[in-house]
């Protein structure tokens, strides 16, 4: 069976029931501390959603920046999540 290492609580609370015992860890809100990465992909998906909530605080460039970096790494997320996405067009 394929075994999943996901530490960010975010992402890891829109797991399936099926998919929740497959992930290694099983990190909650109060255990963000101890489990995020700042190299985790959706930290960096995390940009977008700081960088819209101070709009119009910053530059609207930079936020639509944000946006097409989360979106990129969505795909990627996507291609690399335990699911067969290949009829959504998402080959692993």
């Amino acid at each position: 069976s394929h075994r999943i290492g996901c530490s960010h609580f975010d992402a890891f609370r829109f797991f399936t029931p099926t998919a929740r015992p497959l992930n290694t860890l099983q990190p909650g809100r109060d255990d963000r501390p101890a489990f995020e990465q700042p190299g985790c992909l959706h930290a960096g998906m995390d940009l977008y959603k700081h960088a819209f909530r101070l709009t119009p605080m910053i530059p609207s460039d930079l936020v639509a920046d944000c946006f097409e970096l989360a979106r990129d790494i969505r795909v990627l997320d996507m291609r690399a999540a335990p699911y067969d996405l290949a009829d959504l067009g998402f080959e692993p």
